[in-house]
């Protein structure tokens, strides 16, 4: 019970920039999964796993008709003349958690070589996060849209990979870095952490843009509640 109850309160987060918040739910059905399968290990059966916190409430993610403006408003940037690599980028991988429902690290691991433009098809490997084996790759149908976006992007991303050709990642970085004294090019694999980054920032502009218009409420920058505003999993 101490274990959950400190959890629920962030009191095991170790980097400063964590907030003293209290924990997702995906990190609390984590914790709560784990103890499970060490109790069962252990043949500790007298041992049951409590109930987590108010933490573990399901999110609703977003409200479908607001989602529906926000991928019209994300497709109009991403298709006007002179559009920016990284409204392009964010634009297709709106698109795609939205229509399709991928996850993050589900869109972080695929390639060049999974996008199918003619046949409208994007193979990738299901991650979700209770999983406790490995997935066996699937082939998912690609809307109008996300088919148009993902041409765009792959041409803005060939010029984003000069430095970096053998990079296959599907979604890479599209300015330089610095890793300590190391100078990192642009065109590396775009990881996790920033398919967040990108989403958020792309967000803000969004609810900038529409702020005041009629009936708008600003959208989360949390890109898993745009993937909860889709089609419910089979």
């Amino acid at each position: 019970d101490r274990y959950l109850a400190a959890a629920e309160q962030g009191q095991f987060r170790r980097r400063a920039a964590c907030r003293a918040s209290a924990s997702s739910q995906a990190s609390a059905r984590v914790r709560t999964s784990d103890l499970t399968a060490s109790i069962e290990a252990t043949g500790c059966q007298s041992h049951a796993v409590p109930a987590t916190g108010p933490s573990t409430d399901p999110r609703t993610g977003a409200d479908p008709d607001q989602a529906a403006r926000a991928l019209d408003w994300w497709w109009s940037e991403a298709t006007s003349p002179g559009a920016l690599s990284d409204s392009v980028r964010a634009a297709a991988i709106a698109h795609l958690v939205a229509e399709n429902g991928l996850r993050t690290g589900e869109l972080a691991a695929t390639t060049v070589a999974d996008v199918d433009l003619p046949a409208r098809r994007l193979v990738y490997t299901p991650a979700p996060q209770a999983a406790r084996s490995a997935r066996e790759p699937e082939a998912l149908s690609l809307s109008h849209r996300a088919t148009e976006l993902l041409r765009v992007w792959l041409h803005h991303r060939a010029a984003a990979v000069t430095l970096t050709p053998h990079i296959t990642a599907l979604w890479v970085t599209l300015a330089g870095n610095h890793l300590g004294e190391r100078v990192l090019p642009a065109g590396l694999p775009l990881q996790p952490r920033g398919i967040l980054r990108a989403h958020a920032g792309s967000v803000e502009r969004l609810n900038a843009a529409l702020a005041g218009t009629t009936g708008w409420q600003p959208l989360s920058t949390i890109l898993a509640d745009l993937r909860r505003s889709g089609p419910e999993e089979v």
